[in-house]
């Protein structure tokens, strides 16, 4: 814990341990900032900055709704939903954490996040699904390596045991 508590936040000017008091903590704000930074309204767009700054620069996402998981990278990732945004498919959604599970073992963490996406800020969820989030703590900030994810289906919900 003691490199943890001694690697600075480039952006804060402090330790990271003294913005959050725990690795939950800290985890819990990278994927609130995660969900928030894809987030957007119509005639708006994700913020891209926040969204890469989650990140290591080798971190990918892995679709596993199809017949073959499909892998693309961070970069690849936002080029695709940027796209859809701009072709209206997307004209806004919103991402929000419905409930987590993490396990934490020294620099390394895995979290499962069932979120749900609404096309309404306070509409009823369009579709929901789990999050499997791999994280690394790489000089005191805790960053995402891969996020593996799943969608509910009729024939598949989300166990209650996550919910």
């Amino acid at each position: 814990m003691a490199d943890f508590e001694q690697d600075t936040d480039k952006k804060h000017g402090s330790t990271f341990s003294s913005l959050y008091k725990s690795k939950e903590e800290a985890i819990q704000k990278r994927v609130e900032t995660l969900y928030k930074s894809m987030s957007f309204s119509e005639g708006t767009e994700p913020n891209w900055t926040n969204f890469h700054d989650c990140f290591t620069s080798s971190a990918q996402f892995i679709n596993a709704n199809l017949d073959a998981p499909m892998f693309l990278d961070v970069r690849t990732f936002a080029q695709v939903l940027d796209n859809q945004i701009k072709e209206h498919s997307i004209p806004q959604i919103f991402t929000e954490e419905v409930s987590h599970r993490t396990q934490i073992f020294g620099k390394i963490a895995q979290r499962f996040s069932v979120f749900a996406n609404k096309i309404e800020l306070d509409g009823e969820p369009t579709t929901r699904g789990i999050n499997s989030i791999q994280l690394i703590c790489a000089k005191g900030n805790w960053l995402i390596q891969s996020i593996s994810w799943y969608n509910e289906r009729t024939d598949d919900q989300i166990p209650t045991t996550f919910l």
